[in-house]
């Protein structure tokens, strides 16, 4: 009987050793011979995804800081979104030209409108299909004039009306609320200018500047700007009039206490001179200067009508010497 459990239990070991044996140089052979996982590659493509032209608004002005336009990756792989510093100014067509703001890069996107799911540059992205990101951008919080000397924008939701001195200049809010926007002078643009994200002072006087919402032009936020110069007290166009005009030799002077004096040369000679007090007004039907107590009869009562001016040149239409009305040309000095 000891003999058979002997047997039994040799039998027994033998064939586990044997087992453990099978067992290892199966492992190794596996080790050895096991074939590769097949991984798949996808194509991770970055858009710049700048808007296109419309009627109403252009988009130019366009720097590109060259993100690669796709990168590779196996499936599951992470990869690390690559920096944009691509930056744009968008223009606004309007009545009075184009007002720009600008833009920077924000944040990469899975959708082009910015509503499917946003990732920074440098971010880690896992790459699991073939897919497109793109560029999303923000406006730049100082889309003004480097130049302008005032630290903080001008919020019309805040600000309904405000006072200036000609030659000042201030930046204007490019966001209100969750509103982007752009500005159009309603009134007065003889007494202020848009800029790029500012406006300036040019003239005494009221205007109304407005500012509208980008996306939808319903929405809008109207200021009262008051312009004055010290010492002086006429309006926007006595203002623009003032100084010295010149046309060659000849020459028209207006004066802030409103004497003025004219000089008209011809071939080298005076043909007619005179001094006299002057106004101006503007109404419907245009921009009118009139002349009186002048020294010459000829000028008595005179009126003019200013076809155009701006703060370097001025039109003319009347008589001034030389027998009819005629148009002429100044330039300030």
């Amino acid at each position: 009987m000891k003999e058979v459990i002997k047997t039994i239990a040799a039998v027994s070991v033998f064939a586990l050793l044997a087992s453990c044996q099978m067992n290892t140089a199966d492992d190794g052979n596996q080790n050895e011979t096991q074939p590769s996982v097949n991984t798949t590659e996808y194509t991770v493509s970055f858009d710049l995804n700048f808007p296109e032209d419309t009627d109403e608004v252009i988009y130019c002005d366009i720097t590109e800081n060259t993100a690669p336009s796709s990168m590779k990756a196996n499936e599951g792989q992470n990869i690390t979104l690559p920096s944009c510093a691509t930056e744009m100014t968008r223009y606004q067509r309007n009545s009075y030209g184009e007002n720009g703001a600008g833009y920077e890069f924000d944040k990469w996107n899975t959708s082009a409108d910015g509503s499917g799911t946003a990732y920074a540059a440098g971010a880690s992205f896992k790459v699991t299909s073939t897919v497109t990101l793109y560029a999303t951008y923000k406006q730049t919080e100082n889309s003004g004039s480097e130049d302008v000397g005032y630290a903080s924008a001008l919020d019309f939701s805040s600000v309904t009306s405000y006072s200036m001195k000609v030659g000042d200049t201030v930046n204007l809010a490019s966001l209100i609320g969750e509103s982007s926007v752009y500005h159009e002078i309603q009134s007065g643009s003889d007494v202020v200018e848009l800029g790029s994200g500012s406006l300036t002072a040019i003239g005494p006087g009221s205007a109304i500047v407005k500012a509208i919402d980008w996306d939808d032009s319903s929405k809008s936020w109207s200021c009262s700007i008051t312009v004055t110069v010290e010492g002086f007290s006429g309006s926007a166009l006595d203002y623009k009039l003032m100084g010295r005009w010149e046309d060659g030799n000849s020459y028209l002077v207006f004066n802030a206490d409103k004497t003025g004096e004219l000089k008209v040369y011809k071939n080298g000679s005076i043909l007619q001179k005179s001094t006299f007090e002057w106004t101006s007004f503007e109404n419907s039907y245009g921009k009118f200067l009139t002349l009186s107590n002048c020294s010459e009869d000829y000028l008595e009562g005179k009126q003019y009508t200013i076809t155009s001016i701006s703060t370097t040149s001025l039109r003319l239409h009347g008589y001034l010497a030389f027998g009819a009305a005629q148009d002429t040309s100044w330039t300030k000095q």
